[in-house]
C-alpha cells in the first residue's frame, strides 16, 4: 500500500506528464502521423498509458486494511489526487485529447484507445475539480468538455465510435449531479440537449433497422446507455433549483419531456410497418434464422423506454388505444374479405410489437411472476377523477359492462364509453378484444389467420394486465376507489374466468406441439389465480376442458399441474379442494399405479415418464400449508417409484424423471411436513431409491466427460438429493435408526469418489454439489466415517486436496476449506480413522492450506476459512506443521531471510506449554457433532489476528515455491 501511494505521488504523475508531452508534440508537429508507422506506434503506446492512468484506482484518503484495499474494485471514475490539479486544470489538457481523437478517428484501434480516454475524462471528479467555491472548477470543466464534445461529434459518430459516444453521454449524466448540465450557458445547454434528442432518435431508427435488415443487435447496448441517461435527466427535473421557475419549466418541457415523447414515438414507429410506421420491408428469402425471443432481445430497451412512455402516460395510452382500434378494424376487414389479405403477416408483426410495448410500459412483471401497474397510470387516473369528474370515481358497473362487451362482441362501438371508463381500462379492453377475436378465430378453425408468435405476445400482455389490475394495489398515494382495477362482482368473475379458461385450453389443445405457446397459456391461467381462485375451482368449464385434454401429453405438463395445485390451495375451500382432487389428481394417480404393473415397453415407459413429470409439478409447488396434503397424494407415487427405479433402470428418460421427482420431494415437500411417521415412511423410500440408483446406475458414470450433459445433469441431481437427505433433520431418532441417511450417503460417497476425477470436477454443477455434500456429511454426521473403509477416507482427503487448487471455482474452494477444518478436528478426536496413508495425504494438503491463507488474504470470507482450516491442521498435527515450516525456511530462496521468517512463524504459532497442550486436548476430545468449545473458538480468532500480523511482516521475504 505504501509503495502504491508513493508511486501515485511521483511515478504515475511523471508517466502522465511524459504522455501529455509526447502526444502534444506529435499532434502539433505532425498532423499526418498516421502515415508514419513509427509515430503511429508511439501514439498507440502512449494512448495505452493514458488509458491505464485514467482507469487507475487511487488509494483513498481513509486508511484501509490492506486486505480490503487489495480487494476493492477499480474506481468507476478517474479521481486523481489534489496534487495533480495543475495538470488537470491546464487549459490545454482537455483540448489535447479531443484534438488527438479528431486525428485518430479513422484508425479503429487508435480510436478505441482514445475513446476510452474520453469516456474516463467525461466522468472525472474529485479534489482536482471541486464543485464548490468561486469559480466553480467542476462546472468550468463540464462546460469545456461539452463544448469540445459537441464540436468534435457535431456530424455524429463513426460506426466504431457509437458505443464510446453513448458511454460518454451516460457518464456525463449519471456520474455527476444533473445541476451541472442545467447550469450550462443557455446556448450550450440547448445545443447539448438538442444533440442528445436528435442523436437518440437517429440511433433508435438505425438500431431497429439493423435488427430487421441485418439481424444485428450490437447497437442495443449503446442505445440502452443513452436511454438510461434520459431517465436520469427526467427523474432529476425537479432538482434544477439554480434557475428561475420559467426557465426550469422550459428545460423540463421543451428540452426533456417533449424529446422523450418523441423518442418513444420514434421507437414505436420504427417497429411498425407502413402506413403506421417505418419498419423496413424484408423479403422472406432474405430473412435469417434468428431464434432470439423479442421479449429478451429488447428487454434492455423496453425497460428504460417504459419510464419515458409513462412520463406522459395519458397521451401514450390514448395513442395506443387509437392504434389498436385501427389495427382491429383492419383485421376484421381482412377476415371479412373486404381488405387485402396479403397484409396479414404485416398485421401480425405490428400487433406483436404493439402488445409487447404495452406489456412492458403501463404494466410490468416482477421476477417472481407477480405483475404491477405503473405508478404514473394510477396518478393519471387520480388526476382525471379530480379534474374532470369532480372527485367521483369511475363506475364499476360501467367498467364491467364495457369489458363484457369487449370479450363478447369485439366489434361494438366504443365511442359511448370514452368518458365512462378509465383510460387504462379502455386500453385493457382493446387488448381483451383482440385476445377474444384471436380465440374466436381458433375455435372456428381459422388457424391460418393466427400467428403463434403473436399469440404468445397476446397471452403475455393479457396476463400482465389482468394480474396487475386484478388485485388490490398497495400504492398509497392514490385512494383505492380511484385505482383502475378490475370489477370484483361474481358475474364479472365468472365471465372473465370462462374466457381465460377457453383461451388457455384452446391454446393447449390446438398448439400442443408449441412449448412456448403452452407455457405462456399456463402463465395466463396463473395470472388470475390469486384474485379468482375460488371462481376457477368452482367453474364447470375447468373440468370440462380438462376432460377433453390429456395433461400428460402437453409439453408444459409440470407447469400446468403447478397451476392446478395453486388454484386448489388459493381457493381455501375444503369442498372445492376435494372436488379438484377427485376429478383431476386421483385419476392421474390411478393411471400411474396401473401402468407400473405393466411390463416395460416404449409406449408404457414414455407414458410413465410423462406422468412422473406431472407429479413433479405437484411436488414443486409445495408450501407450508399444502405440503401435508400433497404428501398424501404423492405417497403412492413415491412407493411405486422404488420398484420402478429398478425395473426401468434401462429407460434413461424414466430414471431421470424419477430423480427430478425425488429432488423436488426432498427439497420442497419434506421440508414443510412435521408428521414424524409420514416423514419417516417417505424418507425410507427415498433412501431405498438412492441405494437402488447407486447400484443400478453407478457404472454409467465411470469415465464421465464434461460434454455428456445428460449424464452430468443426472449425477448433479443425485448428489443434490443426497445433500438434502443429509442436511434435513427428518430421520427417526430411535436407537438403531439414527444416521440412516448418513450411512447411505457414505455408501454413495464410495461410488462418487471412484468417478470424481479432475475432468468430472470441471463440470461446475457436479463439483459444487459434490463438495457441498461432503461438507454436509462432515458437518452433520461425521460419525458415519468411523466405520468407513480407510481407503474411502483416504480418497475423500485426496479429493478435498484437489479441490483446494481453486481450478473449480471459489465456491468449491470454500466448501473444501470448511470440510477440511471439520475433518481435521474430527480426526483429532477419532484417531483410529487416521491411517498412515490418510496422515500422509493430510500432510501433503497442509502446504495448500497455508498457501490459501496467503493467496486469499484480500478475500474476507476465504481468508477467514483459510485461517480456521490452518488453525485446525495445526491442532491436528503440530509436529507436521513444524516440519513444514522448517522445510519452507530451509529452502534456498528463503535462506537469506531465514532468521526473520523463523521469528515471524514463532509469533504466528507460539510453542505450547504443557498446560496449554492438556487444555487443548480436553477441548478437542469434547468435540462431538461439530460442537466446538469456547476455548477453540477464542484461539481460532486470536490465530487469525496473528496471521494478519504475520502477513504484514513477510512481504518480499517468503517464497513458498
Amino acid at each position: 500500500m505504501r509503495a502504491k501511494r508513493e508511486f501515485e505521488k511521483s511515478g504515475l504523475r511523471k508517466l502522465l506528464e511524459m504522455t501529455l508531452t509526447t502526444l502534444h508534440h506529435i499532434a502539433t508537429q505532425d498532423a499526418n502521423f498516421l502515415q508514419d508507422e513509427f509515430h503511429r506506434r508511439v501514439v498507440d503506446k502512449f494512448l495505452e498509458v493514458a488509458e491505464n492512468i485514467f482507469q487507475w484506482s487511487f488509494i483513498n484518503k481513509i486508511s484501509l486494511n490492506s486486505r480490503f484495499l487489495l480487494n476493492s474494485s477499480q474506481s468507476a471514475t478517474f479521481r486523481p489526487p489534489e496534487s495533480w490539479s495543475d495538470i488537470i486544470r491546464n487549459p490545454e489538457f482537455l483540448p489535447l485529447f479531443f484534438n488527438m481523437h479528431s486525428l485518430v478517428r479513422a484508425d479503429e484501434n487508435l480510436c478505441a484507445r482514445s475513446m476510452t480516454c474520453l469516456v474516463q475524462l467525461s466522468a472525472l471528479s474529485g479534489d482536482t475539480v471541486p464543485g464548490g467555491g468561486s469559480p466553480n472548477i467542476a462546472q468550468e470543466y463540464v462546460n469545456i468538455f461539452i463544448a469540445r464534445f459537441l464540436q468534435l461529434f457535431s456530424g455524429g459518430p463513426l460506426p466504431h465510435e457509437i458505443n464510446g459516444l453513448c458511454s460518454i453521454i451516460n457518464r456525463m449524466v449519471l456520474f455527476r449531479p444533473v445541476q451541472f448540465l442545467i447550469r450550462l450557458e443557455p446556448e450550450l445547454r440547448n445545443q447539448f440537449f438538442m444533440f442528445l434528442a436528435e442523436y437518440t432518435k437517429h440511433l433508435t431508427k438505425e438500431a431497429i433497422r439493423k435488427d430487421f435488415v441485418d439481424s444485428e443487435h450490437d447497437d442495443h447496448i449503446s442505445l440502452a446507455l443513452i436511454y438510461d441517461s434520459y431517465l436520469t435527466l427526467l427523474r432529476g427535473r425537479w432538482r434544477s433549483s439554480a434557475v428561475n421557475p420559467e426557465e426550469a419549466d422550459m428545460i423540463d418541457q421543451h428540452l426533456l419531456a417533449t424529446p422523450a415523447q418523441e423518442i418513444v414515438s420514434t421507437f414505436v414507429t420504427s417497429l411498425l410497418a407502413p402506413p403506421l410506421g417505418e419498419r423496413p420491408h424484408v423479403d422472406a428469402s432474405n430473412e435469417t434464422e434468428d431464434d432470439s425471443d423479442d421479449r429478451t432481445l429488447f428487454a434492455d430497451l423496453l425497460n428504460p423506454l417504459s419510464t419515458m412512455a409513462c412520463y406522459n402516460v395519458g397521451d401514450f395510452m390514448t395513442s395506443m388505444i387509437s392504434t389498436l382500434r385501427t389495427q382491429l378494424g383492419g383485421f376484421r376487414a381482412m377476415a371479412a374479405g373486404s381488405a387485402d389479405a396479403s397484409r396479414l403477416p404485416l398485421f401480425h408483426e405490428d400487433m406483436h410489437w404493439l402488445l409487447l410495448i404495452i406489456a412492458n410500459t403501463v404494466v410490468g412483471e416482477e421476477c417472481e411472476g407477480g405483475c404491477h401497474t405503473a405508478a404514473e397510470v394510477y396518478e393519471n387516473s387520480a388526476a382525471l377523477v379530480n379534474q374532470q369528474r369532480g372527485g367521483a370515481p369511475f363506475d364499476d358497473n360501467a367498467k364491467a359492462t364495457f369489458l363484457e362487451l369487449c370479450l363478447n362482441d369485439p366489434n361494438f362501438d366504443r365511442a359511448p364509453w370514452e368518458m365512462q371508463v378509465d383510460p387504462f381500462i379502455l386500453l385493457m379492453g382493446e387488448v381483451l378484444s383482440w385476445a377474444a377475436l384471436e380465440n374466436q378465430m381458433l375455435l372456428q378453425g381459422h388457424n391460418e389467420v393466427v400467428s403463434t408468435e403473436l399469440m404468445r405476445t397476446t397471452l403475455l400482455c393479457t396476463k400482465r394486465m389482468l394480474n396487475a389490475a386484478g388485485n388490490k394495489s398497495e400504492y398509497e398515494s392514490v385512494p383505492v376507489e380511484v385505482l383502475p382495477l378490475l370489477p370484483q362482482s361474481d358475474t364479472f368473475s365468472q365471465l372473465l374466468v370462462g374466457f381465460v379458461l377457453s383461451k388457455v385450453f384452446t391454446c393447449l389443445s390446438r398448439f400442443s406441439g408449441e412449448n412456448k405457446v403452452c407455457m405462456d397459456a399456463v402463465d395466463l391461467l396463473n395470472g388470475i389465480v390469486e384474485s379468482r381462485a375460488s371462481t376457477i375451482a368452482a367453474s364447470p368449464d375447468l373440468y370440462q376442458h380438462l376432460r377433453s385434454l390429456d395433461i400428460a401429453k402437453i409439453p408444459c405438463r409440470s407447469r400446468l399441474m403447478q397451476a392446478l395445485v395453486f388454484i386448489g390451495a388459493a381457493a381455501q375451500n375444503a369442498e372445492l379442494q376435494e372436488n379438484m382432487f377427485a376429478q383431476i389428481m386421483q385419476p392421474l394417480v390411478e393411471r400411474f399405479v396401473s401402468l407400473c404393473a405393466l411390463p416395460s415397453s416404449t409406449d408404457v415407459d414414455s407414458e410413465l415418464t410423462d406422468l412422473i413429470q406431472c407429479f413433479e409439478g405437484v411436488a414443486h409447488c409445495s408450501e407450508n400449508h399444502s405440503a401435508p396434503i400433497l404428501l398424501k397424494l404423492l405417497n403412492p407415487i413415491i412407493m411405486n417409484c422404488v420398484g420402478l427405479l429398478k425395473s426401468r433402470a434401462h429407460a434413461q428418460p424414466t430414471v431421470s424423471a424419477i430423480l427430478s421427482l425425488m429432488l423436488n420431494i426432498s427439497t420442497k415437500v419434506l421440508f414443510y411436513v412435521e408428521d414424524a411417521e409420514e416423514t419417516m415412511n417417505v424418507q425410507k423410500a427415498l433412501l431405498e431409491m438412492i441405494d437402488i440408483y447407486r447400484k443400478e446406475q453407478g457404472a454409467k458414470f465411470v469415465g464421465l466427460s464434461s460434454d455428456e450433459d445428460e449424464k452430468s445433469n443426472d449425477l448433479a441431481i443425485f448428489i443434490e438429493i443426497l445433500s438434502n437427505v443429509m442436511s434435513k433433520d427428518i430421520l427417526d431418532t430411535r436407537e438403531g435408526m439414527a444416521n440412516t441417511g448418513a450411512l447411505v450417503a457414505v455408501q454413495s460417497l464410495s461410488m462418487l469418489l471412484s468417478i470424481m476425477n479432475e475432468q468430472v470436477m470441471c463440470i461446475p454443477d457436479v463439483a459444487t454439489r459434490f463438495f457441498r455434500l461432503v461438507l454436509y456429511l462432515i458437518d452433520f454426521s461425521p460419525e458415519a466415517l468411523v466405520d468407513a473403509d480407510p481407503q474411502l477416507i483416504e480418497a475423500l482427503c485426496n479429493c478435498l486436496k484437489i479441490g483446494l487448487t481453486s481450478h473449480f471455482g471459489m465456491e468449491v474452494l470454500s466448501s473444501c476449506l470448511e470440510a477440511l477444518a471439520g475433518l481435521t478436528i474430527f480426526m483429532k478426536a477419532t484417531p483410529k480413522i487416521v491411517t498412515p496413508q490418510v496422515k500422509e495425504v493430510m500432510n501433503n494438503t497442509l502446504p495448500l492450506v497455508f498457501e490459501a491463507c496467503l493467496d486469499y488474504s484480500s478475500e474476507n470470507m476465504l481468508f477467514n476459512e483459510s485461517c480456521s482450516c490452518l488453525f485446525n491442521f495445526i491442532q491436528f498435527d503440530r509436529p507436521a506443521f513444524n516440519a513444514f515450516v522448517d522445510h519452507l525456511i530451509n529452502q534456498k530462496s528463503n535462506l537469506a531471510t531465514a532468521d526473520l521468517l523463523r521469528t515471524a512463524f514463532l509469533e504466528l504459532v507460539p510453542p505450547e506449554t504443557p498446560a496449554q497442550a492438556a487444555q487443548e486436548e480436553d477441548g478437542i476430545n469434547s468435540v462431538r457433532f461439530k460442537v466446538v468449545t469456547k476455548f477453540l473458538r477464542k484461539e481460532r480468532i486470536q490465530f487469525r489476528g496473528r496471521m494478519e500480523t504475520f502477513l504484514s511482516k513477510i512481504p518480499g521475504l517468503l517464497s513458498v515455491y
